[in-house]
């Protein structure tokens, strides 16, 4: 690791890593001085483990400008038969902005195969909680995402975060997910590249997209 450099928390490198093509889950453990001591890689063989090695180590320094050293990288491919048949994921098409009677409305229209489905954040009356514009945006992601799942899940926003990560913009989207009794942490995160609307809404689909087999009643 680059020495000096700031050290972001676990949950964003994770995060970070598990935007790597071939990804399936990861695990980075810090030493007692914050450093990186260990990242445990669950992958696909859609990639060769080499090739998927070298994808983390370039991730984590052109996005974060930290360095590792191959070694501390231990990667785990899973035979085809235990991987799951490709769900297709949720895509963004656009977000509109307009003017309301009690403040902006955000539209976010996503897709998933040929469906379209249009999600709406617009304050209800002059006394609605004022949220941040990021805020804003991300609940109306949620919204149309709340026409895509199953009624047993409810998704709630818990925290939007727009930081520096190393030279790039970054957005954070904390999401719950709530089914009966159980409560579940979903953290996705996303690039700024063209606005930060944009990757807002990214961060809230990246947060759900490896529930999305459950989440669409496909698992």
């Amino acid at each position: 690791m680059t020495n000096g450099s700031a050290v972001p928390d676990v949950t964003t490198l994770e995060a970070l890593i598990g935007q790597v093509r071939g990804v399936i889950a990861a695990r980075v453990v810090l030493d007692t001085h914050s450093q990186i001591d260990e990242i445990h890689v669950v992958g696909s063989p859609e990639r060769s483990a080499k090739q998927t090695v070298r994808d983390i180590e370039s991730a984590l320094f052109v996005q974060g400008r930290i360095r590792v050293n191959h070694k501390k990288i231990s990667l785990v491919q899973l035979l085809e038969q235990t991987i799951r048949p490709t769900i297709e994921r949720v895509r963004l098409i656009t977000i509109v902005d307009s003017v309301g009677t009690y403040g902006p409305i955000h539209t976010v229209t996503l897709a998933i195969g040929d469906r379209q489905v249009c999600g709406e954040y617009t304050p209800g009356t002059a006394t609605t909680p004022i949220l941040s514009a990021n805020e804003q945006v991300a609940q109306a992601t949620l919204h149309a995402l709340s026409q895509m799942i199953v009624r047993s899940n409810r998704l709630e926003l818990e925290h939007i975060q727009h930081q520096q990560l190393g030279q790039n913009e970054i957005c954070l989207a904390l999401i719950t997910r709530i089914e009966d009794d159980l409560v579940e942490s979903m953290l996705g995160v996303s690039i700024v590249r063209k606005d930060l609307p944009t990757a807002v809404a990214r961060a809230v689909l990246d947060a759900v997209n490896r529930r999305l087999p459950y989440l669409l009643g496909q698992a």
